[in-house]
């Protein structure tokens, strides 16, 4: 059995393409649903009407992390697949500071977003999200892959349309989801 080296190169690591990127899109867009219709006026005549009204926001943040988590277990995956065949070791120095970024930036959009929630501007969770996803995505890009900043960008814009068009946010968590999907699609590996 050939035993496994370390490594700092991060481009064998969570990388954001193929099948990932796809399947991340897809939890994206099954989270926006389920989340639109925890929000949406005809909510006690649907497939989620056993859930308390007053615990709806409680609700939200539930499948917000479950989106998350699916994601980032969905990223481990791929990239332990990854190391596996090139022979190197996943959990590293240079890993696990990776790991600790993006825990500790989702944290602090969490904790934004439930303040801003919590101010009554919900209208700007979603403008705020998407925009801090696409810095995200943008400095986590330790390849630097231009593809990965054009994704980041668009994220961004999503984001910015999001902003003037509060009332769109559902689309605008969809078009995430589909930019992930495209991004996914053309570079599969």
């Amino acid at each position: 059995m050939k035993k496994k080296k370390p490594h700092t190169s991060r481009s064998c690591n969570f990388r954001l393409t193929g099948n990932t990127s796809i399947l991340i899109g897809i939890y994206i867009m099954i989270g926006a649903v389920i989340t639109k219709t925890l929000v949406s006026d005809d909510f006690e005549s649907s497939w989620l009407s056993f859930i308390p009204r007053e615990n709806v926001k409680y609700s939200i943040a539930a499948v917000l992390i479950l989106v998350l988590f699916t994601s980032l277990l969905t990223l481990f995956l791929k990239a332990k697949e990854n190391v596996n065949e090139l022979g190197f070791i996943l959990w590293n120095e240079t890993t696990k500071k990776s790991v600790w970024q993006i825990v500790i930036l989702f944290l602090f959009g969490f904790i934004v977003a439930n303040k801003l929630y919590n101010l009554n501007y919900e209208d700007m969770v979603t403008p705020m999200f998407l925009f801090g996803y696409g810095i995200l995505v943008s400095l986590l890009n330790y390849t630097k892959y231009k593809s990965l900043y054009l994704f980041a960008l668009i994220c961004s814009l999503i984001g910015v349309v999001a902003f003037f068009f509060p009332a769109y946010w559902f689309v605008a968590l969809m078009l995430l989801g589909l930019n992930h999907i495209i991004h996914g699609i053309i570079h599969r590996s």
